[in-house]
């Protein structure tokens, strides 16, 4: 191949390297298309019935997006991993490393979050299924509520914990306080 594989580009890595960042990248394209080929698959396998919902394919709608990201974000994160070792720092400590790897979390939890928004769907569904069967004109004002007030907890308690990992900043006392200043006033 030559010399010039060994050649340093940029602090110490050599082409070697990027080369092989490169490879495992179009390999992690591959796998997240292949994954995402064979939920859709799965999908598509499931007989569309009129008026029925199929749970299966609600819970496969759900996750394919949430699940495409966490391939990406956790695969980009093992990607370039090789390279990690060329920013350490004269202390031990490396920057680059910490701010992928914490990225990389705030990544997971993002798309965790989202599966669990799009699992609400099939609460959503039930409830109107079972709002139709009563006599009672309220439960049908109230199922799409219950849905509405699970999507803003899903929000409300996923953002408080991005909040958390991305700043280190404890949110259970702030919450608490909130909660005594609400009974002061």
């Amino acid at each position: 191949v030559g010399h010039w594989i060994d050649a340093k580009v940029f602090y110490g890595i050599s082409w070697l390297k990027l080369i092989l960042c490169l490879v495992f990248l179009f390999l992690l394209l591959l796998l997240e298309r292949s994954v995402r080929w064979l939920i859709h698959r799965k999908m598509e396998a499931i007989p569309k019935v009129e008026g029925v919902t199929s749970w299966t394919r609600v819970t496969l709608r759900a996750i394919v997006k949430p699940l495409s990201l966490l391939i990406w974000v956790y695969g980009i994160y093992a990607v370039f991993s090789p390279i990690y070792p060329h920013f350490d720092s004269a202390g031990g400590a490396n920057l680059v490393h910490t701010i992928i790897r914490k990225a990389a979390d705030i990544g997971a939890m993002v798309s965790i979050l989202w599966f669990l928004y799009g699992l609400v769907a099939i609460v959503d569904s039930k409830l109107v299924q079972w709002a139709q069967t009563t006599e009672s004109t309220i439960d049908d004002m109230m199922a799409p509520l219950v849905g509405k007030t699970l999507r803003i907890f899903i929000i409300v308690i996923g953002g408080m914990i991005l909040l958390q990992n991305a700043t280190g900043i404890e949110i259970g006392p702030l919450i608490a306080s909130l909660g005594i200043g609400g009974l002061a006033v």
